[in-house]
């Protein structure tokens, strides 16, 4: 598989699921995901706890910090005093 391909999270629990039931190593299953062993571990504790679900892609907060601060009220005071 090419290191561009992304998995979905059902073809990353296939993978998961045939390593679990010990039909391939960890190494192998990696290889077949396309990715080195660690973050292959992830994926399994993930579909342990979670499922597929665990596997899905998460949201990314893709809020700049000085706006997260502006929406919440934060950084209206700047060293103790309000800023103007």
């Amino acid at each position: 598989m090419s290191q561009a391909t992304k998995l979905g999270a059902v073809e990353k629990a296939e993978i998961v699921k045939r390593y679990l039931v010990g039909e391939i190593g960890q190494n192998e299953a990696a290889r077949i995901a396309g990715v080195v062993p660690a973050p292959f571990v992830l994926w399994v504790n993930k579909y342990k706890n979670d499922g597929v679900l665990g596997l899905a892609p998460q949201g990314k907060n893709n809020i700049y910090k000085h706006r997260a601060e502006a929406s919440s009220g934060k950084g209206l005071f700047k060293w103790g005093r309000q800023s103007r």
